[in-house]
């Protein structure tokens, strides 16, 4: 693939980036006179990003965004760039496209890409428990508060479960 640069429209003169995900920084005065390939980092969630800085004020920016940005007309504008493959390190411009906050969550949950119930980090139940949660209540014998105690979470966690709210698809 041949690679293009481009000015960064806040950076001009300051930072280019390439249809490759690369970001490259010019000479400036009291730094060195060549220009530089910048290295990324990642941000909690996995996403390549740098941190660019303009009058003494840094500021850090993910990667696609910038990419999309300056590489793709948004006519539509839409609010949000979705990796098409999933893999949310390849930042190279076929792999990117706007998308509406609906349609990425869409793209997330029929690749695979969007965790829920017992596969989700933060998961406290499981299928199972979440069946015997509803099935407590329902016999009218226990309270949220009962049940919370019984499986170690809040009663509005219970409560969620209980009007589907959370775990609506079981």
């Amino acid at each position: 693939m041949l690679e293009v640069w481009k000015d960064i429209p806040e950076y001009v003169g300051l930072y280019q980036i390439s249809n490759t995900g690369k970001i490259k920084s010019f000479p400036r005065h009291g730094a060195s006179n060549v220009e530089k390939i910048l290295k990324q980092s990642k941000d909690s969630s996995g996403y390549p990003i740098i941190c660019l800085s303009k009058d003494s004020k840094r500021c850090t920016r993910v990667i696609h965004r910038i990419l999309a940005e300056v590489f793709i007309t948004n006519p539509e504008n839409k609010e949000e760039v979705n990796h098409i493959d999933g893999d949310k390190c390849n930042c190279v411009l076929e792999n990117l496209e706007w998308v509406t906050k609906k349609e990425n969550m869409v793209h997330a949950v029929i690749n695979g890409l969007h965790t829920r119930g017992e596969t989700h980090g933060s998961a406290k139940l499981t299928e199972k428990s979440v069946l015997a949660i509803r099935e407590l209540y329902a016999s009218g014998k226990y309270t949220y508060k009962n049940i919370a105690l019984m499986f170690s979470v809040s009663a509005p966690t219970i409560q969620g479960v209980i009007n589907r709210r959370c775990w609506n698809f079981v």
